[in-house]
């Protein structure tokens, strides 16, 4: 990195309120920025223009890409919001996408929404197949002259797909009148609303080669010999090349979408009510290029487009700033351009946030043969509406570059006029979720807005606070509420609401399977709002990273990359660490080529399907097939043989993962186990059958919706996202850490649920998964449950080893003066009974989970920096010895290994657990604790 970028970056961190930066230094950062911007070379002399699809579509005077990626990338953060008011083809908005950053355009210009839709749209392989074999029709249908007069003859004397255009015949043969309203028939009965948008893009750009105007920019008619079929042909040949650049930029684009609107931008279009095109105070960055003064006029070289798209461009040649045909028609002079773009500039400070940057590329302007310095003039109107003009940098224009007008005209170079809207603090309500919250969820709300941008005022409007720039980032990362409301009446969701629910952020309950949380069912894990809120009550920063001993099936590690920061897990359950593996992959893969291989996956299941009879051969070895017969009629077995030879021949491997995870979360169903039974139990009635093929579909199809939502909207995210990983082994062993790459004093938080103590059987559990998707024989499958802390599995040799130290008396080893007595007291209770042989085994049990518990916490303080803080949720169990009930304090006893470690116990707070709709949901631990703990 170079020593001009390490200073802009420092300087818009100050600007822009990346860090803890006093009010002071916010004002007065923008020096800094601009003199760093003033040293770039904004000249681009060899810079490609028309890569992805920058070349989609014709447009007069547009600026090249390069500005706005370099401005983007220099003056906004992670998920801020782009605006360009004079959006043309969009430009602005497209860099914005690829840059993270979500984006607005608006334009007067009609056509520019048509262009900008189209070139922001990801093409999935429902819509790629649609539009290819369009593509492939007309192809056909140009080969024949019959044909076209066939496929035309149906539409002859309906002219409602043909404008009213003065003197059409002058500019339109009648065999282009027929095609083009032809094709206008056909993009309007496509099945998909983005197939029809990309359609609609080809077809404006053709309109003009279908007319008899001369060029783009030459409004002049020549006789150009169109004859029956060119029309089509052109529109064909135009959207085969729209598929090729859009399919080439979808891996970089990955779904995500720009808001494009035709407006007026000299009109009320910013405010807070819901009819605003813009909300106030909402924009975090502007970048436009308005029209040269008395240079161009777009209206006249879109006429015939406007026209055939629907609309009346004659309204647009009396209102479009700096044309030089209103110029000359109404006699206007330079003061009229300055005059209307005052309004402009009125609505972009409006628009923006206290503290941010908005940038206009112009040029200089010829009334009259004499010479307007255009910069300079919108510059002191820009100070005239609240602005502070940070600077001008000149630009030098190449030859034939961003003007039509003649040589004598045609200007050298233009300007970027650098705006700073100053900074200030914004009067900020936090909505609360929409969904019924419990009360410790309102106590947890509280202590997270607390810790991330100070103690809130309880009013009449609810919790109202003051933020600047910089508080107002922090208080998007907020789990338990949904939106922040600002004094001028515009609303912005929280991250956790986008991801839950899109930008509306009004749903009616808690969703805990946003992004790939749903993905596999797994039992006694915590919901992924709690985690979030625990990040966010430590002050973890993005970047930091976050250590979950026990991950299941990785909530923790996707809630942390979703906060921006790096997580690692360790468990000792495959099916668990298999759905990690798989939920967390999501946040860094490459979403469209995933989605394409899924929907590919989707179809080679229903040629299964459609199969009348599949191979008698199974993949299951003879370890495991014997158990695999048992729990599995034979149809069924021959089908989980065919997914499991397709998912190996998926070329990616974190989709292979995703399918893997897929086929598990429905082995319940298409099994003879009761699927509602937290144990392995037969059915009352065993199944012949079962829709293996249908079940998978109808699962993918959920995961490819939701991966698809999460990829649209993950440039929401106020931070570039993190990285995580899911270790198989177990937390207690030294090396494990070390294996994981994990330093001494490197982690910066723990969260994590342990294993309750001898309460779930997650290995029995699981354990047909374990045999189907992972040929994990009954004796593999034993060593993991050995592993497991809080198993209640124990050999006879084991629990004789453990009584014999409970009654020597030495149990030192175990830091906790609770779990001392409790294993000597239910040891005693139990000699000399008739309990059954899991009562006996209790206290030899709890023996072995608390010295497994207590490496765990000698191996996390190893680990974390001084200082760090570690979340514990946990439940206490209860057990029966001697006929007592006896309460075993898991979280006492944890509490006390930390304290012993060097841990002092910060909070804790009890939190209620919702009981699952299964069997033997009584025996449902549902009150759990939160233990608090900082490493001193």
């Amino acid at each position: 990195m170079s020593d001009q970028s390490v200073q802009l970056d420092a300087a818009r961190d100050d600007a822009l309120g990346t860090s803890h930066s006093d009010s002071s230094t916010v004002r007065n950062a923008h020096q800094d920025i601009f003199e760093a911007l003033n040293a770039i070379d904004w000249n681009f002399a060899s810079a490609k223009t028309d890569y992805f699809a920058h070349g989609i579509h014709p447009y007069p005077a547009k600026f090249i890409p390069q500005l706005p990626n370099t401005l983007i990338s220099k003056l906004s953060n992670h998920g801020d919001l782009v605006w360009d008011p004079f959006g043309g083809s969009g430009t602005t908005a497209l860099e914005a996408l690829l840059l993270g950053r979500r984006a607005i355009s608006t334009d007067l210009n009609p056509v520019a929404q048509v262009i900008g839709t189209a070139k922001t749209t990801t093409l999935t392989p429902e819509i790629e197949v649609e539009l290819s074999q369009l593509v492939t029709e007309l192809r056909m249908l140009t080969s024949s002259s019959h044909r076209i007069q066939e496929a035309l003859s149906p539409l002859e004397g309906d002219r409602s797909r043909v404008p009213e255009i003065p003197n059409h015949d002058k500019w339109f043969t009648a065999e282009a009148t027929a095609e083009l309203a032809y094709l206008r028939f056909r993009i309007e009965h496509l099945l998909l609303d983005e197939s029809k948008a990309v359609a609609l893009a080809c077809f404006s750009k053709e309109i003009l080669g279908a007319s008899n105007q001369d060029s783009e920019t030459r409004y002049t008619a020549i006789e150009k010999g169109i004859v029956a079929g060119d029309v089509i042909a052109r529109f064909a040949r135009a959207l085969s090349s729209s598929i090729d650049k859009l399919s080439r930029q979808a891996s970089h684009l990955q779904f995500r979408s720009a808001v494009f609107a035709t407006a007026d931008a000299r009109k009320k279009i910013v405010g807070s009510e819901p009819s605003s095109t813009i909300a106030t105070e909402s924009v975090d960055l502007v970048v436009t290029s308005p029209p040269y003064p008395n240079a161009t006029d777009y209206h006249l070289y879109h006429r015939f487009r406007i026209f055939w798209l629907g609309h009346d461009p004659r309204g647009l040649a009396s209102s479009e700033i700096g044309s030089h045909l209103r110029h000359q028609k109404q006699k206007t002079e330079f003061g009229s351009y300055i005059s209307e773009m005052t309004l402009v500039l009125a609505n972009v400070y409006l628009a923006l946030k206290p503290g941010s940057f908005a940038v206009f590329v112009v040029g200089d302007a010829i009334f009259n043969k004499e010479l307007f310095e255009t910069a300079k003039h919108l510059g002191e109107a820009a100070v005239s509406v609240g602005f502070e003009q940070v600077g001008i940098i000149n630009r030098d224009l190449p030859e034939n570059k961003r003007s039509f007008s003649s040589p004598a005209r045609r200007l050298r170079t233009e300007q970027l006029l650098v705006l700073f809207k100053p900074s200030a603090d914004i009067v900020i309500a936090l909505q609360p979720p929409s969904y019924k919250m419990q009360p410790y969820e309102d106590l947890l709300a509280l202590q997270e807005i607390e810790s991330l941008v100070g103690k809130p005022e309880l009013t009449e409007e609810g919790l109202i606070v003051r933020l600047n720039r910089f508080q107002r980032n922090q208080a998007r990362r907020l789990a338990f509420t949904s939106a922040l409301k600002a004094k001028s009446g515009s609303t912005e969701p929280t991250w956790q609401a986008v991801l839950e629910s899109g930008e509306s952020a009004h749903v009616g309950r808690k969703d805990p399977k946003y992004v790939t949380h749903g993905i596999h069912p797994y039992k006694g894990k915590f919901y992924p709002q709690l985690a979030k809120a625990l990040f966010n009550t430590a002050k973890v920063e993005p970047g930091s990273t976050v250590i979950d001993p026990f991950c299941g099936s990785g909530t923790v590690l996707l809630e942390a990359a979703l906060s921006g920061c790096n997580a690692v897990g360790f468990d000792v359950n495959p099916v668990a660490i298999a759905t990690a593996v798989a939920k967390v992959g999501a946040v860094g893969a490459d979403a469209v080529y995933r989605d394409h291989l899924l929907c590919s996956f989707e179809r080679k299941l229903q040629a299964l399907s459609s199969i009348g009879k599949l191979s008698s051969s199974v993949r299951f070895n003879g370890a495991i097939l014997d158990e695999i017969v048992a729990w599995f009629p034979a149809p069924v077995i021959q089908k989980m043989s065919a997914v499991l030879a397709e998912i190996d021949d998926v070329p990616d491997a974190h989709t292979r993962d995703i399918l893997r995870v897929a086929l598990s979360s429905i082995i319940r169903d298409i099994s003879h186990q009761e699927p509602r039974d937290l144990r392995i139990r037969r059915r009352a009635l065993p199944l012949d059958d079962a829709p293996v093929f249908e079940l998978l579909t109808q699962k993918i199809r959920d995961i490819r919706r939701r991966l698809r939502h999460f990829a649209s909207v993950k440039n929401h995210a106020p931070y570039p996202l993190g990285r995580a990983q899911a270790n198989l082994s177990p937390s207690d062993e030294a090396d494990s850490f070390a294996k994981a790459s994990l330093k001494d004093e490197s982690v910066d938080l723990v969260v994590t649920s342990p294993p309750y103590a001898t309460a779930l059987p997650y290995i029995d559990t699981d354990r047909l998964s374990m045999l189907v998707c992972h040929s994990m024989t009954s004796d593999q499958r034993k060593c993991a449950e050995d592993q497991l802390i809080g198993s209640r599995e124990i050999t006879t040799r084991q629990r004789n080893a453990l009584n014999s130290t409970i009654e020597e008396g030495d149990l030192r080893s175990l830091n906790s003066s609770i779990a001392r007595k409790l294993v000597r007291m239910i040891h005693s209770e139990n000699q000399g009974t008739d309990a059954g042989f899991r009562k006996l085994n209790t206290a030899a049990l709890l023996l072995k989970y608390f010295e497994k518990m207590d490496r765990v916490v000698q191996n996390l303080t190893r680990v974390v920096k001084p200082a760090g803080s570690a979340f514990v949720v946990i439940g206490d169990t209860k057990t029966t010895a001697g006929g007592t009930e006896i309460k075993i304090s898991s979280g006492r006893v944890i509490e006390q290994q930390f304290n012993a470690a060097g841990w002092s116990t910060e909070h804790i707070q009890p939190i209620t657990v919702t009981r699952e709709n299964v069997v033997h949901s009584k025996n449902t631990i549902t009150t759990n604790e939160i233990y608090w703990f900082k490493k001193g």
